[in-house]
This record gives C-alpha cells, structure tokens and sequence, in this order.
C-alpha cells in the first residue's frame, strides 16, 4: 500500500498534480531502497514457504486449489526480481505485477477470513435487488435535484 503511495506521488509531480511540489524521492527519502529490500524479503520468505510445503506435501501440494493461489505468487515474484534489471516491454512487467495480486490472495486461505468473506457475499447477493432499486430511485432523485 505504501508503495503504491509512493508512486502516486510520484505521478502526482509528474503530472503537476496540485499540492504535489516534490518529487516522491525527495518527500520521502529512501523509500524506493526499502520498498525493493522489503519486496525481496518477502519473495524469500514465501519462497522458503512454499518450498518446505513442497517437501512435506509433494504432489499433494499441487491437489489443493489454494495452493496454486500461493504458486502463481510466488512464481510472479520471483520473475519480477528476475527481469527488473532486464530490459523487458513495460506491458509484460505490469502483467507480472497484476500476478502478484495473488499474493493479497493468500491471506483469503485462513477460515475465519474465508468465513467472514463468505457471509458479506451472501448478505450482497440477497440484497441486490433492494440495491438495484435504492440506484434506480437515487438516479431519479439525482436526475431531478441535479
């Protein structure tokens, strides 16, 4: 997230966004250095992770569906730490860096996330036709109001 905020900045100065008046390396100085060191932990961590879960499962590891979400992850990561310094086409570096979405996906895998996940999307589904309505009458009121 902090990256992501990072870089905002920095499209905010390049674009001369209005109360942007700094670049994002001098407003926040050495960001850019722990958000590539930090990344690379991680990449290790799961790395490791995944390996030992390999040891301990084997084929098994690859029966769960879940896993697959930590696989892509993982595999995503570690292309990225492989082709950053390498001259690739910018649109197949951000599809790597969409794959690592499924990172944030992994987190989902725990029962209670999952549990909780569940009943938020039953509570959406059984209301969408009360939501579809409250839009409706909204973009009347809307309309006439202006």
């Amino acid at each position: 997230v902090f990256e992501y905020q990072y870089i905002g900045l920095q499209a905010g100065f390049v674009t001369q966004f209005p109360g942007v008046h700094e670049p994002a390396s001098e407003s926040w100085p050495g960001a850019a250095i722990a958000f590539k060191i930090l990344d690379g932990l991680f990449t290790f961590i799961f790395t490791i992770e995944l390996v030992f879960r390999f040891v301990v499962l084997r084929c098994k590891l690859f029966q769960a569906r879940l896993n697959w979400i930590d696989i892509v992850a993982v595999f995503s990561s570690l292309l990225e730490w492989m082709l950053s310094d390498a001259p690739v086409n910018a649109s197949v570096f951000r599809l790597v860096r969409v794959a690592r979405l499924a990172r944030g996906l992994a987190f989902m895998k725990l029962a209670k996330v999952q549990q909780s996940l569940n009943i938020l999307v039953k509570c959406l589904t059984a209301s969408m036709n009360t939501l579809f309505w409250t839009l409706c009458l909204l973009t009347m009121v809307q309309g006439v109001v202006g």
